[in-house]
């Protein structure tokens, strides 16, 4: 039976997207439109699989893969593949398409990831069938919390010596210490790991991320950042010559953030061409923003959601 995928070509002009490797551009695009898939958009795909559709070797495969984790656009467990925010864009509704995607669901080998992916259910599906998937779907799964994962100046010195302020340390009282590595404060610490080393690989990292993951979890918590657009920005700034020099600990990253983020944005507009009979680059990406926020342009970036 065919399958019908939506895959918006506003994709080539999304930030998050371009930012990415280019092996991680294809993968993403593969996961999107391969035969493995499903309506559900979590399945199950074997690296073997993967690396001889798009005839690479599994490592260059492995390789995009963890990216694409890193970013947080997908999820992988084991075998299992899941595109986090494939069902905003191919949304499916009403009592036959439920029990269709069900029973391909039921067919999957256990894995960790049904439990977000139910609960991510209730952001793209109606409340009448979310409540009928979860009636028909049969196998038991662990629903997770919200406790951790859904979802100064240059000259300072960089250190991992945390920045607690009172409301932080109260707030911590009530939050586990430990952080798994599927947990999205220690895949963000991970990934800033990575691009520190991919740019020096002698540069002094911790082995233990405990601090980072934390700091991590705060600015998502306290200072209500976005992990999909921290993952971005720590690519960014890990290809800026400036910031890659500065930017050594999720500390001073947090700190920097706002900073971080309006210069990748003005630098990203210095980039565009007008368009639209004469329209300026800042004019372009504002109404872009304008229109996102009424839902018009669908940025490919928000998969991880």
């Amino acid at each position: 039976m065919s399958r019908y995928t939506t895959v918006e070509s506003f994709i080539w002009h999304d930030e998050k997207f371009r930012s990415l490797p280019e092996d991680a551009r294809t993968v993403f695009l593969y996961l999107l439109t391969c035969p493995h898939g499903n309506m559900c958009g979590i399945f199950y795909l074997p690296d073997l699989y993967a690396a001889s559709d798009l005839q690479w070797d599994v490592e260059r495969y492995r390789k995009a893969i963890d990216t694409l984790c890193d970013t947080l656009l997908i999820a992988k467990d084991k075998d299992i593949i899941w595109i986090k925010n494939y069902l905003k864009h191919n949304p499916i509704k009403g009592p036959k398409q439920i029990t269709g995607a069900v029973n391909r669901l039921m067919t999957l080998p256990d894995t960790k990831l049904i439990g977000p992916f139910m609960k991510n259910l209730e952001k793209h599906l109606l409340e009448d069938d979310v409540k009928l998937f979860k009636e028909l779907y049969t196998k038991p799964y662990e629903y997770p919390s919200d406790t951790l994962s859904d979802t100064p100046s240059i000259a300072d010195t960089d250190t991992d010596t945390d920045t607690d302020t009172d409301t932080e340390s109260e707030t911590d009282n009530n939050v586990a210490k430990k952080f798994d590595d599927d947990s999205i404060p220690m895949k963000l610490a991970l990934h800033l790991k990575r691009e520190i080393l991919n740019q020096d690989p002698t540069t002094k990292t911790p082995d233990d991320l405990t601090k980072w993951a934390t700091e991590a979890d705060r600015m998502i918590r306290l200072d209500k950042r976005d992990p999909e657009e921290a993952a971005y920005l720590i690519t960014w700034a890990q290809n800026d010559s400036f910031w890659q020099a500065n930017i050594l600990s999720m500390g001073t990253f947090r700190k920097q953030y706002d900073k971080l983020k309006r210069q990748a944005m003005t630098m990203n507009k210095s980039r565009q061409s007008p368009s639209r009979g004469g329209e300026t680059a800042a004019q372009r990406l504002l109404r872009e923003e304008m229109e996102k926020e009424r839902g018009i342009i669908i940025d490919i970036g928000e998969m991880s959601s």
